[in-house]
């Protein structure tokens, strides 16, 4: 890379100077912030998790590792920017959360059309957790889930971001442990896909080389133990509260506004959504970068995972 020097007329005139840069691929762990509160003497989880992504499922799990070392006895998953992911890595975080998880209990089942139910499957609640290198490529490990052994209930902070394996999570958690939710209502996307590549039998192997695109479309829906599946609409939360630009603080700060409804109501105070704004802030738009991402919302699953399970 060379420099160059921008005169005050606009011209750029090369300095001489040259420097190498060496490219790194750069990937967000989406497991963004974790701490513990104490409310209403009790002691609180929180997690911001920001996707599912199947290659940082050691991060996922060592968080749980410290939730349970802290003996945590409530916990809060702030899933507000959570777009979605991976199928199997929504049924471990469920099976990191539901303390009574059991392999033979179902998280949420895969349910295709009638021309390929025999697709049709069922994800349960997991003991162990594949462990997936950052390129994707199953490591060949597993690791123990570190389940909470605690929980009766759990706070889900939500938005209109807040959709496909994370809404699972609400859904395939509701007829196990009650759910509260915080914030305001979720994206409502209750399908999910798999890539099907140009090859035979339309996975990543033997792919045709020359076509570097593939295609991921929606194959399958999303249902619970009991069978329930609506809502393409979202889920309305339980306290409603909107973000505001004015009142926005960083992660884990005691008082901002969704995390203050589910610690109040942890500790047994009636939560009280934000006072009416006037119309200025009311109409303040916090803009999400959700909003210019592809596939910002997406539920899939991993090629062939099933069968290696």
């Amino acid at each position: 890379m060379k420099f160059a020097t921008i005169s005050t007329g606009g011209s750029i005139v090369s300095n001489g100077e040259e420097a190498s840069l060496t490219l790194r691929k750069v990937t967000e762990n989406p497991v963004h912030y974790s701490s513990t509160f104490s409310a209403g003497g009790k002691k609180v989880g929180y997690l911001v998790y920001n996707g599912f992504k199947y290659t940082f499922h050691d991060e996922l799990n060592a968080i749980f590792g410290d939730f349970k070392s802290a003996g945590i006895q409530e916990l809060v998953l702030d899933l507000r920017y959570n777009g979605g992911g991976s199928v199997l890595t929504s049924a471990y975080l469920a099976s990191m959360i539901h303390a009574g998880a059991s392999t033979s209990d179902v998280f949420g089942k895969l349910i295709y059309n009638s021309k390929n139910s025999g697709d049709n499957g069922a994800y349960p609640f997991y003991n162990e957790a594949r462990i997936y290198d950052k390129e994707g490529e199953y490591t060949g490990s597993k690791a123990s889930i570190n389940r909470l052994s605690s929980l009766s209930r759990i706070y889900v902070i939500t938005t209109d971001d807040t959709a496909s394996a994370s809404e699972m999570i609400i859904n395939g958690l509701s007829p196990y442990m009650t759910v509260i939710k915080v914030g305001t209502t979720t994206y409502g996307k209750n399908v999910g896909s798999f890539t099907v590549y140009d090859s035979p039998d339309f996975g990543a192997t033997g792919a045709n080389p020359n076509h570097k695109n593939a295609m991921q479309p929606i194959t399958f829906k999303i249902f619970n133990k009991l069978d329930q599946s609506d809502y393409t609409k979202g889920f309305k939360p339980d306290y409603e509260q909107k973000e505001y630009i004015s009142d926005m603080k960083p992660f884990g700060d005691i008082n901002e506004p969704l995390l203050k409804i589910a610690l109040d109501h942890i500790a047994g105070i009636i939560p009280k959504p934000q006072d009416v704004k006037n119309l200025k802030l009311q109409t303040e738009h916090i803009f999400s970068s959700f909003e210019k991402k592809p596939f910002s919302k997406e539920m899939y699953i991993i090629p062939s995972e099933l069968s290696h399970e």
